[in-house]
């Protein structure tokens, strides 16, 4: 008999720098702000998962970790560990729906301002919630459209993501309904929309796509297409497309960010979710205790 599935979780991430290094012999990973106030905004998600009726979970550094990892090398996908990592969380996010109805993923650095319920204030049912932002000088976000852009990126700038969003459903002949990439670090989803999704189903496919694209594009300037990696929000943004998945889009109450384009904005109040990619969490949030 098939257990019933529970009805909400909130989960998170936090792969420990130390234990990356220890583990695998590398420096790749260093200690940031965000290791710094790991314990505090775990506890604050887990008030927050409390206040919505959902359970609250944090992965860390383990067994699974590794095993994931080590199948990435298998399937020639492993580039980087920060980029294992964020493979990771949506092959968690996939594991999860299959136990609970409605599944929210959010990044260690993602701080809930408000408690407002989320589960409550948009349907799962209606499709994948997520939101795609720019962080561009508008000059470059509209000559990215034409396939160029007036500086070389680099491999996890939001215009190389989107273009390899793009060139992914152009290769493809498949309309892309997005300007701009998704971004992972606030999702919420079902097991419908996940299975739909297929992310690790075609995870092959899309390599070999990826590979060869990142030789030959026909559309985009060599010194974007050089560039394209198998990032996760691009391969989301473009199976959400393909697969013909529904989404809807997080507006910026539900998904705000602090990042290098308004470093010394504070967190406006009407913020439920605020997404500090800078790390200036005592700067934007105000929050001065590593130790809540």
């Amino acid at each position: 008999m098939i257990s019933p599935k529970k009805k909400r979780i909130i989960f998170t991430i936090h792969i420990s720098p130390e234990k990356v290094s220890k583990y695998f012999n590398t420096t790749e990973l260093k200690m940031t702000n965000l290791d710094l106030y790991a314990s505090t905004l775990q506890v604050k998600q887990k008030d927050y998962a409390e206040s919505c009726g959902a359970d609250y979970r944090i992965y860390k550094f383990g067994d699974k970790f590794i095993d994931f990892t080590e199948k990435l090398w298998e399937l020639n996908i492993f580039e980087e560990y920060y980029q294992s990592i964020q493979h990771y969380k949506i092959y968690i996010l996939e594991e999860l729906t299959k136990e609970y109805e409605e599944v929210l993923y959010l990044d260690l650095d993602v701080w809930p301002n408000k408690f407002v319920n989320i589960f409550e204030e948009i349907d799962v049912n209606d499709g994948i919630a997520i939101r795609g932002f720019t962080d561009d000088k508008p000059k470059d976000v509209e000559s990215l459209k034409e396939g160029w852009l007036h500086y070389k990126p680099i491999p996890r700038s939001v215009s190389t993501k989107t273009a390899l969003m793009r060139s992914l459903c152009n290769d493809s002949k498949i309309e892309c309904t997005s300007d701009v990439v998704f971004n992972t670090a606030i999702t919420l989803a079902n097991e419908e929309h996940m299975n739909k999704l297929n992310y690790f189903g075609e995870i092959e496919d899309t390599r070999n796509k990826i590979k060869r694209l990142t030789n030959n594009d026909t559309f985009f300037a060599d010194y974007i297409y050089c560039m394209f990696r198998f990032n996760n929000e691009s391969v989301f943004s473009y199976l959400i497309f393909k697969n013909k998945v529904e989404w809807q889009s997080l507006d910026e109450k539900w998904h705000w960010v602090s990042n290098h384009r308004n470093p010394d904005e504070l967190c406006p109040a009407n913020v439920n979710l605020a997404h500090i990619i800078n790390k200036q969490f005592s700067n934007i949030i105000g929050l001065k205790d590593k130790e809540y």
